[in-house]
């Protein structure tokens, strides 16, 4: 990936929470509405669980978890996990 080797499935992981969470902060920035399976969040939130580790957070990739309830949105749930704030519904 540049600044490491990685096995492919690591980087398809890196890549799908890319995708997914730029996407919907390109869609909250437009104000367009991102329609997203939860079967889909919920996928990708699993991989950053075990893509993101403790010493990925605050050095300009990810910050903290950002509090948010187990009952919201999973994409809510994915983008707290990324460190992005939830903008309340």
């Amino acid at each position: 990936m540049g600044f490491a080797e990685l096995p492919a499935t690591m980087v398809a992981s890196i890549l799908n929470m890319e995708f997914l969470v730029h996407a919907r902060n390109l869609a909250v920035a437009t104000g367009a509405e991102l329609q997203v399976a939860p079967v889909l969040s919920d996928y990708v939130l699993g991989l950053a669980r075990i893509t993101i580790s403790p010493e990925t957070r605050g050095d300009g990739s990810f910050d903290e978890i950002v509090a948010i309830t187990e009952s919201a949105a999973s994409l809510d749930r994915l983008v707290a996990f990324t460190g992005r704030s939830v903008p309340a519904s």
